[in-house]
């Protein structure tokens, strides 16, 4: 009897000897191998490649087809918006992202093109070759995404995609500018942040300047006593208080 039991601790011994390392081998085995990633199913969209004029910097812009709700993006057509945008440097080969850091929407870009889907305001890049951009890049509105009921802002780069900086006000959502390409200022639009495209109509638009060649902030262009002598004007005139 007392052999019998042993011989039966021998075998557990064994076999338990055996599996360890089975085990760890398994472990190995599956630890190895390669994870599937969200990123996987992604599908990079590339539009049409568009040259800087005549330099050799081309812009590749970039939608991504997804599931992911909280960063909605429309692929092509009328109001499409971009990921990013991949600047290519025929020459060297080069090639990066505008932006390889923040979570953004391109909302339109502006490279001297004639593509009604790429520009807005048709006009002759002046000299220097700055691009621009309508980007928005907070969520404003605070629904959770970036789309387009959330501010917008515009940004500048040079003609290889570096540089990559807001020159509108902060707290300020663009709705037009124009470039004054003999003093190399902008023209700027804006209305408050918090506004929606129902409230736009009872905004108060604000124009800015920004200068290029300095980079000062953009500041408004009419001063606030101004503003208020004009609206007393007015009331005076029109309604006789």
């Amino acid at each position: 009897m007392h052999k019998a039991l042993i011989a039966a601790w021998l075998i557990v011994a064994v076999f338990s000897c055996d599996s360890t390392p089975q085990n760890e081998k398994h472990l190995e085995k599956e630890q190895g191998k390669p994870k599937s990633s969200n990123y996987s199913r992604l599908r990079l969209d590339f539009g049409e490649p568009v040259q800087i004029d005549t330099t050799p910097y081309v812009m590749f812009p970039l939608s991504v087809a997804h599931e992911d709700r909280g960063f909605i993006m429309k692929s092509s057509g009328d109001g499409a918006y971009y990921w990013n945008i991949i600047f290519l440097d025929t020459k060297t080969g080069q090639y990066h992202l505008l932006e390889p850091a923040k979570k953004i929407l391109i909302k339109a870009y502006d490279a001297d093109q004639t593509s009604a889907d790429e520009v807005i305001n048709s006009h002759s890049i002046y000299k220097g070759k700055t691009l621009f951009y309508e980007v928005v890049t907070d969520d404003t509105n605070h629904d959770g995404k970036l789309d387009e009921n959330d501010a917008v802002c515009l940004f500048i780069s040079d003609e290889a995609g570096n540089n990559f900086k807001r020159i509108s006000p902060a707290g300020y959502s663009i709705r037009s500018w124009k470039i004054l390409k003999e003093n190399n200022k902008v023209l700027i639009n804006a209305v408050s942040a918090g506004s929606t495209k129902d409230d736009d109509a009872d905004q108060q638009i604000v124009p800015f300047v920004y200068d290029i060649q300095s980079g000062a902030s953009a500041r408004p262009v009419f001063a606030t006593d101004f503003i208020e002598k004009t609206k007393k004007l007015f009331n005076r005139q029109w309604t006789g208080k």
